[in-house]
């Protein structure tokens, strides 16, 4: 079966426009990047150590009585990456005898003596937009799997380890990283503000140097459900706008938070506070030539191998209240990858 499928496309006497048109698709860069998550180049293992001062040594002086304080301790966080790969395999014969995208050369028969993919450039570059955004929507809500043969299986998400660290107990209601807020859901009336009062409730809560400099990450279902509240709060002839809502939330909460509505977050209703900085994908390549393989290793030259291969791991550098807070709702996924599954 060919790795594009070109049964739609007319054959021999249709001209074909030279220009091939393409979806919009999400890029990985900028999105990490918008999700204040720190693209690094890891080749193996990366362990950053921070430190923890233990609060209350000053005391008062009193010369027969000399008890010595700790001063704190550190703490590791690792970061591992696992292999993913995205294997593609075809037999150049299978464009043999169709025209090709205004190729003067396909449908010739000669045209495959060089053993050479007709479309190599387009499967290069459109794998890597996929295999980019499959990386991009596993990020949040993967589980490292080898038997799950899909995007979701190639790496420990953040809600992994987040919902890791709170059966572990270091996310915890005590530990103050950790904060109720109830159901978000839309409101059901024009009276309903429970939404947005639910960010608030959310944002007040934190750590004061949390609030001081911080993402609040939301999906698309919260933004929606809590601008609709906030509509009931200001007015219908309000403007409404993630700005206005970033506004309203800080002059509530004393606070300097920058909201962003993260589509690789799913349509869950969890939320995230956190200083910019302390998520982390690590990546062993950032070049397309190490990224993609076109190869030939079989007895048969006509097939062809479009091979991509990477190390990838997600890391939270520290759950600390100080630098990090989520409520108690559940994550929820779902795949924005490419433009059709099946």
């Amino acid at each position: 079966m060919a790795i594009i499928d070109i049964t739609t496309l007319q054959n021999e006497a249709v001209k074909y426009q030279p220009e091939l048109r393409f979806y919009p698709y999400y890029i990985l860069g900028p999105e990490l990047a918008a999700d204040a998550i720190a693209l690094k180049q890891v080749a193996n293992k990366d362990v950053i150590t921070s430190f923890e001062r233990k609060a209350g040594i000053m005391r008062p002086y009193d010369p027969a009585t000399m008890d010595y304080a700790d001063l704190g301790k550190a703490v590791e966080s690792a970061l591992t990456v696992n292999p993913i790969v995205g294997p593609l395999k075809d037999s150049i014969k299978n464009y043999q005898s169709v025209q090709l995208l205004n190729n003067p050369t396909s449908g010739d028969p000669m045209f495959n003596q060089q053993k050479k993919h007709p479309l190599e450039r387009l499967v290069v570059t459109q794998a890597i937009r996929t295999f980019s955004e499959d990386i991009l929507f596993s990020i949040y809500g993967g589980v490292r799997n080898i038997l799950d043969r899909t995007p979701a299986g190639g790496l420990d998400g953040y809600d992994k380890i987040i919902d890791d660290k709170i059966t572990a107990t270091e996310i915890s209601l005590a530990n103050g990283n950790l904060v109720n807020t109830g159901v978000i859901a839309s409101p059901i009336d024009a009276n309903d503000t429970s939404a947005v009062d639910a960010l608030v409730t959310f944002v007040r809560a934190a750590h004061p140097l949390l609030k001081r400099n911080a993402i609040l990450k939301i999906t698309q279902k919260v933004y929606q459900h809590a601008i609709d509240a906030l509509q009931n709060v200001q007015g219908n002839n309000a403007k409404q706008d993630v700005n206005i809502l970033q506004e309203y939330i800080n002059a509530k909460c004393n606070s300097n938070v920058r909201i962003r509505v993260s589509q690789a977050m799913g349509d869950g209703t969890r939320i995230v506070l956190t200083t910019p900085g302390n998520f982390d994908l690590g990546f062993n390549t950032f070049t397309d030539t190490a990224f993609v393989q076109v190869r030939n290793p079989w007895e048969d030259p006509n097939l062809v191998q479009f091979w991509i291969q990477a190390d990838i791991g997600a890391r939270i550098i520290s759950v600390h209240k100080k630098v990090f807070q989520v409520n108690e709702q559940a994550a929820s996924h779902v795949s924005l990858a490419g433009d059709y599954s099946a």
